[in-house]
């Protein structure tokens, strides 16, 4: 699914998403589903209101995600849901963003994390 967001993002205004990421499922692979959204949040640079739940993901996906939100310096609200710690590398890629002088981040939820 996110390959084929890949060219609508490239092509139209995406100014929210809401991104459900579990592992409810065992055929569902959420390092690569991670990777792919990573990707596909590279293709378009719109974004303001980012919200995703990365129950099930591991520290490295998060951090792909995070890395790849850079790509959106317009984004206000970023909401990173998760039921256990991140880790120490997506908390550095967390803290690059906060600290880009063009960043509009106005808002920043981290719920059910934490920080060691």
């Amino acid at each position: 699914g996110y390959v084929m967001m890949s060219s609508f993002f490239q092509n139209n205004i995406v100014e929210e998403l809401d991104m459900p990421i579990n592992d409810s499922y065992e055929i569902i692979d959420t390092t690569e589903q991670t990777r792919l959204l990573s990707v596909a949040l590279t293709k378009f640079t719109s974004l303001k209101n980012f919200r995703i739940e990365l129950e099930g993901a591991n520290g490295e996906a998060a951090q792909q995600i995070i890395e790849s939100l850079a790509c959106h310096p317009n984004m206000e609200q970023l909401l990173i849901r998760r039921d256990t710690d991140l880790s120490r590398n997506a908390y550095a890629s967390l803290a690059s963003l906060l600290q880009n002088p063009n960043s509009k981040l106005e808002s920043l939820y981290l719920h059910d994390g934490f920080i060691n």
